[in-house]
């Protein structure tokens, strides 16, 4: 757990997705104390217009920047480094209780205060993989590339690597959250923990879940 609480000092992707449907969507995160979402838009698709989402603060602070007229003064700093692309201003506090809806196509950004925060989104159906970000290098979506060498295979079919091990998503999700809002209210937490690990060999690699 060491390296997750390293790489998450930052930027938030831990979720859960209660909902998400072609009529509406329903995800709920948790922020470490000043993690900011990096500055992006929700763009109309094919047949559909952008997301249109409302952000609710369940517990903590968060700072919300849309399109508009600039605020005199930032209460949440732009990370360092990625100044350039950062480029809408027009703030919202949300505290506990408080919601804000944004419309399709705007660019905005968030960042939680001091303390962490939870948020709830409520949207439109959720296209994560077509969402534009101002930073270029920023990636909503992993990029798979398939590597049929993983077992080295020799030409009498003999694999030089005898297994893999594979972790449980879901409940490495599940674990990465709770400990994420453990950290957040104070509370201690573990160093390292089990994420459900199952070893992968040639004979069951097509039917592992």
């Amino acid at each position: 757990m060491t390296k997750f609480m390293k790489c998450f000092k930052i930027f938030p992707r831990e979720l859960v997705v209660y909902i998400n449907t072609d009529r509406y969507c329903v995800k709920k995160f948790a922020l470490f104390p000043s993690q900011a979402c990096p500055e992006h838009r929700h763009p109309s698709g094919k047949s559909k217009p952008g997301k249109m989402e409302t952000f609710r603060c369940r517990w903590g602070k968060v700072w919300l920047y849309i399109e508009g007229e600039p605020v005199g003064q930032l209460e949440a700093m732009v990370p360092r480094g990625s100044e350039a692309y950062y480029t809408v201003f027009d703030g919202v506090e949300l505290l506990p209780c408080q919601q804000y809806t944004i419309l399709p196509k705007t660019l905005h950004w968030f960042r939680s205060g001091p303390g962490g925060a939870i948020i709830s989104k409520f949207s439109s159906t959720s296209t994560d993989e077509n969402d534009s970000f101002t930073d270029p290098h920023t990636k909503r979506m992993p990029e798979i590339k398939e590597d049929r060498t993983i077992w080295n295979l020799r030409d009498d079919g003999i694999g030089v690597r005898q297994a893999t091990m594979v972790q449980n998503p879901f409940q490495k999700g599940c674990l990465e959250i709770q400990t994420a809002v453990d950290a957040s209210l104070g509370k201690s937490v573990q160093k390292s923990a089990d994420t459900g690990l199952t070893v992968v060999t040639k004979a069951n690699m097509d039917t592992v879940k």
